[in-house]
């Protein structure tokens, strides 16, 4: 009898620090997906306002391409509304683009 109460108690044992150590990684994990998230957004607003040689920013690119992306011309200017009234060096608005 003894030596099945101290299997039991060694199961439980190892179970337990198992259970302990699952809940260390998913925590990890979340920790990690927060500050990737964080590191994307901060990447994105960033890039939001950057503005290329001719004056164009991300969303003169955006609204000018063959197939426009609403989902990213949504990011844009969610990200950075000021972009919509910025003029490139022609004076074009995004509208204009």
């Amino acid at each position: 009898m003894e030596t099945s109460s101290i299997l039991c108690s060694s199961s439980l044992e190892i179970a337990s620090k198992l259970s302990k150590m699952y809940r260390d990684i998913d925590r990890s994990l979340k920790k990690r997906e927060k500050l990737t998230k964080s590191s994307r957004n901060s990447i994105i607003r960033d890039s939001a306002k950057f503005i290329d040689v001719d004056g164009n920013m991300p969303l003169h690119r955006a609204v000018a391409a063959d197939i426009v992306d609403i989902f990213r011309v949504k990011i844009l200017v969610e990200t950075y509304p000021n972009a919509i009234a910025h003029r490139n060096n022609k004076g074009w608005l995004p509208l204009h683009v």
